[in-house]
């Protein structure tokens, strides 16, 4: 479940998985998500800045696939943190 939740603040759910609107409503009055969005990413940002070198690499899966055909579509930060279902 919370993995879900946070999912589901970072990106939305996945086809097939649905909360009931009205508990999300609820949950986000007593816990408003005061511009999660862009504190998430600044957050990653920031981690980024503090670790240089970064020392953590690709998923190996992902490695695999780039020298497998040289290509590797990552998404964009900040379209991938906007897809979530919410406005901030």
């Amino acid at each position: 479940m919370l993995q879900y939740g946070i999912l589901y603040d970072i990106t939305g759910l996945p086809a097939g998985f649905e909360l009931d609107a009205q508990a999300v409503d609820d949950v986000v009055q007593h816990y408003p998500r005061l511009g999660f969005k862009q504190g998430f990413l600044e957050l990653f940002e920031n981690e980024f800045e503090r670790k240089q070198p970064y020392p953590h690499r690709f998923h190996m899966c992902a490695c695999i696939e780039h020298h497998r055909t040289g290509q590797l579509n990552i998404p964009v930060p900040q379209a991938f943190f906007n897809s979530a279902p919410f406005a901030d």
